[in-house]
């Protein structure tokens, strides 16, 4: 594969992603106009948010440079170690998304669901 062709398919494969970047995008902008009125959810969202977008563009460029780096026989192992490494990052961001939904809610006293 070419570098031009290898470039393509990687801007191809970010462009694909576009959708999930622009709702990822409204969602760090989000976290940051709440941050002095929220800061620990705003803070734990937007890391959550920020890491899944950087996610969008650094999984294709990594995969497309360990594809064209070595033989097709290695390619396979290495691309799944850093897939199940990507995996473990994602799951971070999620966790951190979880935890700003929760953070910081007020405490129930009578033991009835706040409304």
């Amino acid at each position: 594969m070419s570098t031009s062709s290898a470039i393509t398919a990687t801007i191809l494969q970010i462009a694909s992603q576009l959708p999930v970047a622009l709702i990822l995008l409204v969602g760090l902008v989000l976290a940051l106009m709440n941050l002095s009125r929220l800061p620990k959810p705003a803070m734990a969202a937007g890391a959550g948010v920020g890491v899944l977008l950087l996610m969008v563009v650094v999984r294709p460029v990594i995969g497309t440079i360990v594809s064209r780096s070595v033989g097709y026989q290695h390619v396979v192992v290495i691309l799944n170690v850093m897939h199940f490494f990507f995996n473990l990052i994602e799951a971070a961001a999620l966790g951190a998304l979880i935890y700003a939904v929760f953070a910081d809610r007020p405490q129930a006293t009578s033991g009835k669901p706040l409304t």
